[in-house]
């Protein structure tokens, strides 16, 4: 397939993802990697931000959380760190509440 395409974008497993992932129902959970990468392959974010590079943005975050902090920033949530999120996680559409464990 590699051979087909016009952009190849090398990343890590899901395994081996750091961030945050929201499922159907509207929850937002902090992911940590169950398995380090290999050094050789850059991890979501970074391909996210060679991508961001390239179309001449120079205002991406640095980092998970800091793109965890803009985002909660931009629902006017800025008590919520990454790595501050319930361990259940956090419903962010609409009014926030935390699940109970």
């Amino acid at each position: 397939l590699a051979t087909r395409a016009h952009v190849v974008l090398p990343g890590s497993t899901f395994g081996e993802k750091e961030g945050t992932v929201t499922n159907c129902d509207g929850i937002t959970q902090r992911v940590l990697p169950a398995l380090r990468p290999q050094a050789s392959v850059p991890g979501h974010f970074r391909c996210l931000q060679a991508v961001g590079e390239a179309m001449g943005r120079i205002d991406l975050p640095n980092s998970p959380a800091e793109a965890f902090m803009a985002f909660a920033d931009s629902l006017g949530r800025d008590d919520l760190t990454l790595a501050g999120l319930p361990a259940l996680g956090i419903r962010l559409a609409g009014q926030a509440k935390e699940l109970q464990s």
